[in-house]
């Protein structure tokens, strides 16, 4: 079935980016524009919840990658069960497990990355943090994502998630804004999450709550896990456990990866500031905004953005660019600085980032200073003594020899 996405909250804008625009008749009426994405309601004799999520994945799939969209049974069939190597029938189906859904979408011409709670997380589900990013750095393109949890039962269930609800981002900047930790991130704004859940509707909504005694063994100071279900009224609580999102297979580079491309910048601004006092960064202002984007869309924006120069909008515009990139703008008081583009098809133990754009020439002037003696390539030992810690010491001089490092000084250097 079909049904309209919902308007927006007063909360904050609703993003269903993984809907499109439907047109269809209904007795002889021609209707037009209507937002949705197809929705199927679980159907126990030809698959269960995994089947279903999948089924809207692909509708979307198929309209961002040109993969083939397939009727319900066939990707219970396309898992690869058969009657001689499964204990289970082939239909009814009882559900379907990580390796047979990574099967599907090989099946349909499409890779996928599986994420799963990191080291560092307790009890072996993926953190508030880690699923807004997940979210926002995929589905702002209109990727959409299936999402494993796990419920208070220890039932395990899997949604399609189709978009989010965005917040003010005035209200996700931390700290006392001393240090680059105080850096606000774009998908901190995410407030819910909206999924198809095959159980109780589409558009289902998710938000991230941390109230509640149940699972207390996953909540601490430092890490928010549960996610509260709107379901029939009430709040029912989970974890989420896995994400699969389904990629073309020319998007190769990671979400994480180009988190720490952004971060190692970061840290050079807390550098900067540490020996140019009069680099007085408030780092409250600055945001960093990261997705996936295709860069005939990520064009179409910077040429149409009159606060940029015409010579800027025209280099943009007749840049070669690869079909899928990932993007890192830099805004501070709301007001592009630079950006750096990283191809999406770069083999991932390489240098990933593809090209950079300084928007603000007196900011990157500013940073250019940061590099006195680097056009000797040499760094003395007074220069280095400027740094409050010996750790940041370290990390400049590593710094220094990387392709990062060249790279930048070169686009400083030509502006």
């Amino acid at each position: 079935c079909v049904i309209r996405v919902y308007s927006d909250s007063s909360q904050g804008k609703r993003l269903y980016n993984s809907c499109i625009n439907y047109r269809f008749d209904v007795f002889g009426n021609q209707i037009n524009n209507f937002r949705c994405l197809p929705f199927l309601e679980q159907d126990g004799n030809i698959g269960v919840c995994a089947t279903s999520a999948i089924w809207s994945c692909l509708f979307k799939t198929s309209k961002l990658f040109r993969n083939k969209f397939p009727i319900p049974h066939e990707i219970t069939s396309a898992a690869g069960l058969t009657y001689s190597t499964d204990t289970q029938p082939l239909f009814p189906n009882k559900g379907l497990n990580t390796s047979q859904i990574a099967k599907i979408l090989e099946h349909y011409n499409l890779t996928f990355e599986n994420i799963g709670p990191k080291a560092n997380e307790k009890g072996g589900v993926i953190s508030h943090a880690e699923l807004k990013k997940i979210c926002y750095s995929y589905n702002k393109m209109g990727i959409p994502i299936l999402l494993g949890y796990k419920m208070f039962n220890n039932d395990t269930h899997m949604v399609c998630i189709t978009g989010y609800l965005s917040g003010e981002l005035n209200k996700v900047a931390t700290g006392d804004g001393s240090t680059s930790e105080s850096m606000a991130f774009q998908h901190n704004t995410i407030k819910e999450l909206y999924a198809h859940n095959d159980q109780f509707g589409p558009y289902e909504s998710i938000d991230f709550s941390v109230s509640g005694n149940k699972y207390q063994k996953f909540i601490n100071a430092q890490q928010e896990v549960l996610l509260s279900f709107q379901i029939e009224g009430k709040n029912r609580q989970s974890v989420p456990i896995i994400a699969i999102i389904p990629l073309d297979k020319k998007i190769r580079v990671s979400y994480s990866e180009v988190y720490s491309s952004v971060n190692g910048f970061s840290y050079l601004f807390d550098l900067a500031k540490d020996v140019d006092r009069t680099l007085n960064f408030d780092f409250r202002t600055f945001c960093w905004d990261v997705y996936l984007d295709f860069s005939s869309n990520f064009k179409q924006q910077r040429v149409q953005d009159t606060s940029l120069d015409v010579q800027t909008r025209k280099e943009i515009s007749f840049k070669p660019m690869p079909k899928f990139i990932w993007v890192a703008s830099l805004r501070i008081q709301n007001k592009l600085i630079l950006e750096f583009i990283v191809d999406s098809n770069s083999i991932t133990n390489s240098f990933l980032i593809f090209d950079m754009f300084f928007y603000d020439i007196s900011f990157a002037k500013r940073i250019l200073a940061f590099f006195p003696s680097l056009i000797d390539k040499a760094v003395n030992d007074n220069y280095l003594g400027q740094f409050r810690s010996v750790r940041r010491r370290k990390f400049y001089n590593s710094w220094l020899t990387s392709t990062h490092s060249r790279f930048l000084r070169k686009k400083l250097f030509s502006l």
